[in-house]
């Protein structure tokens, strides 16, 4: 299964726009989910996240 997100903050001065994307793929023995996250900022620039979880 794919997920696919986007937002944006409306009256934020440092924060305005953020996407992500995962995939959730059943195993025999786990759960795999992969989750990429993307938020840019303005004194931060461009912040990337990336998280994994294996549901056993």
């Amino acid at each position: 299964m794919l997920f696919l997100r986007g937002g944006y903050k409306f009256n934020v001065d440092e924060q305005n726009i953020s996407l992500g994307a995962g995939i959730s793929i059943p195993l025999s023995f786990a759960n795999f989910n992969l989750d990429y996250g993307f938020t840019e900022f303005v004194q931060l620039g461009s912040v990337h996240r990336i998280s994994i979880l294996l549901g056993l």
